[in-house]
Parts: structure tokens; sequence; C-alpha cells
């Protein structure tokens, strides 16, 4: 009986949440993108509940609808209020000549490596540049224009906020059935198509965004909130096991404490003056493992210097 009512429960959350999100849609249609960027910005770190709508109609493209209803409900709005579509920034014409630049850049590559770029959805090389240069700067422009108050854009990062604790959720929880450095591959957060590394990337990057509100927010609450967050962030980018990751952590946290705190910057000297003690065995482990017992480099840094030598040869030529 109890088996029965779980499968149902399981087989139902993914129909509730594909209705709720066409709705979301409707209502971000009538003029109320702001409604509609609430629910977007938190599916795109959450890939996993994503990959469940996929078996329904344009499930897959998601993220795109509920994009394109947001710029409909921007256009609606500006009109029922008879006022510019744009808010007067500076950052709007930078996003604009970025967004142009990536298009003329990307027809450039395509002659440069001898390929006759398509301007239709089957050019991967098309997709891969709609993804970079117009979802995320066009997200941008939206919240830019119609998040307008403190208000507003509290309400948005508390979005933000839960997304990163239930994102966080899922890698403790995967940390905990790994029994080896080995099994790590399986590590992957909600990002169903990342690795290790890539999530491990997200977690150095914005956890710093994280650290720089805790540094200048004034409500105890959301200060208790954010430290929270960073404490789980900071484990879970430990135990992903990227040594990329932790360089990365460390020289940006030695910035950040520069600029904002530079008493931190003690305890800081003394995990990297004492690392092999302070930090867990296994991270431990993995650091030390970047060369062999002759000196050698292991496949993966080896590999990526081969990729960085490539990469300079052709940026010569």
């Amino acid at each position: 009986m109890n088996t029965g009512i779980l499968v149902f429960i399981k087989n139902l959350a993914p129909v509730t949440v594909y209705v709720a999100f066409i709705l979301v849609g409707l209502f971000t249609l009538t003029g109320r993108p702001k409604l509609g960027l609430l629910c977007l910005i938190p599916l795109f770190p959450l890939q996993n509940v994503v990959e469940k709508l996929y078996s329904f109609p344009l499930g897959n493209n998601l993220n795109d609808v509920l994009l394109f209803c947001a710029v409909i409900g921007w256009i609606i709005s500006r009109a029922q209020a008879r006022g510019r579509l744009m808010d007067r920034s500076v950052f709007n014409g930078l996003i604009i000549v970025m967004m142009v630049y990536t298009f003329l850049s990307f027809w450039q590559g395509a002659a440069f490596l001898g390929y006759t770029p398509s301007i239709f959805p089957p050019d991967v090389r098309l997709q891969n540049w709609k993804n970079y240069a117009v979802v995320f700067p066009l997200l941008f422009l939206l919240v830019n224009n119609n998040f307008r108050n403190v208000k507003q854009m509290r309400l948005l990062f508390f979005v933000m906020l839960l997304t990163i604790l239930l994102m966080d959720y899922y890698v403790v929880n995967q940390v905990r059935w790994a029994t080896t450095i080995e099994s790590r591959e399986r590590f992957h957060g909600t990002f169903v198509w990342l690795g290790p590394n890539e999530t491990a990337a997200f977690y150095a990057m914005y956890t710093f965004v994280l650290i720089g509100v805790f540094l200048t927010e004034k409500i105890k609450r959301l200060k208790m909130l954010l430290l929270v967050l960073v404490v789980l962030n900071t484990y879970c980018l430990l135990f992903l096991f990227s040594r990329g990751a932790y360089a990365a952590f460390l020289v940006g946290s030695v910035v950040i404490c520069m600029l904002r705190k530079k008493l931190l910057l003690v305890p800081i000297l003394i995990i990297f003056l004492s690392w092999q003690t302070m930090l867990p065995e296994k991270v431990v482990n993995r650091i030390q493992h970047t060369t062999d017992e002759y000196g050698s480099l292991d496949h993966s840094s080896e590999r990526r210097l081969v990729m960085w030598e490539q990469s300079i040869e052709l940026f010569k030529s």
C-alpha cells in the first residue's frame, strides 16, 4: 500500500510541476515578466528537475519557452505603462554589443573552420552561441529592466539562495554515497550532463557571490543563511576533488579578503601553511597525487597542458 502511494506521488510530481510551469508561462504572457523570471532562474542549475519533464510536449525546451514568455511579458508590461522598453543603463548597451559581437565571431569562426554557418537550430555551433550569448545576456537584460527596486531584488536573491540550498542537498548526498576518490566521476549535483570539475567550478565562482553579500549584509537572519550556505558550498567544493577549483577558491578568497576584510587573511594563511594536517585526508591525497612518485604529471593534468599548448598554437595561427 505504501509502495503504491510512493509510486503515485513519484508519477504525479512531474505532471504537477509541468502544469505549474504552463500556468506560470501563461500568467507571464499577460505582462508579468517577474513571475516568469522567478521560476526560470532556478531551472538553469536544477537540470535534474528539468530532465524529468523531457517526456512532456516542449519539456526539453522549457527554459527557452519560459524565457520567450518573459520577453513577451516584458514588452507587454512596458506597452501597458507606455514607457521605454529599456531603462537608461550602460549595462543594457554593453550586453547588446556583446551579443552582436559574438554573433559576428560565430560567422567568422565558421569561415575559419571551413564550415557553412546556418541560421537554423540544427546547427550545433549556432545552438552553442545561443546558449552562451543569447540566453544569459538576455536573462540579464530582463532582470536589469524589470527588477527595479531593492525589495524585488531581495526576493529574487532569496529564490536563488533556496536554489543553492537544494543543490547542496543533492551534492552532499552524492558525497555521502562515495567511498573513494575514483567514485567522484559520478558527482554532478543537479547538473545532469556535467562532471565533478564543472560542478566544482560553479561552486568556486558562486560561493564568492555569497561571501561578498555576507560581508556587506546588515540583516542578521540573512547573514546567518548566507554563512550556512558558504559552509555547505565549501564542503561540497572540497569533496568534489577538483584541484583547479581549489586553486581558484584560494586565489579568490585572498582577493576578496584584501578588498573587504584583511583580517581574514590570517586564517587563510594558517590553512595554506598547514593544509596537510587541517584538510580532510581524501582532499590531501587528491592534491598530492597531481604527480606520481617519479615526478610525472597524472593523466588529467597532462591532458590539460596538452590542450593549452594546442590552444596557444591555434591562437597564434
